[in-house]
């Protein structure tokens, strides 16, 4: 049920981007599209961007899946996106 929320979210949230910049999107919009509590957005994610990083974190490794990075630098520029992804939890 946890990812299944998360990936409602995920959704919602790609759609009303369609709509309006990011920065106009708030959770009340969020939860009210997708008919989610305000209570289980924070369950899931602090924030709107903290729900973006996820959303960039999950359509990587979606994309990725399967793959093998043979690509030269490929697998490095994963390597460090998801080293970048660990250091914004630390700020």
């Amino acid at each position: 049920m946890i990812n299944k929320t998360k990936h409602i979210l995920e959704e919602s949230l790609k759609k009303l981007m369609l709509e309006k910049p990011l920065d106009k999107i708030t959770i009340r919009d969020l939860t009210e599209d997708c008919g989610i509590s305000r209570m289980a957005f924070y369950y899931h994610f602090k924030d709107i961007y903290d729900l973006v990083e996820w959303s960039c974190l999950e359509d990587a490794t979606r994309a990725l899946a399967g793959k093998k990075l043979t690509t030269p630098g490929l697998k490095d520029w994963y390597r460090f996106l998801m080293l970048c992804m660990k250091i914004s939890h630390l700020y």
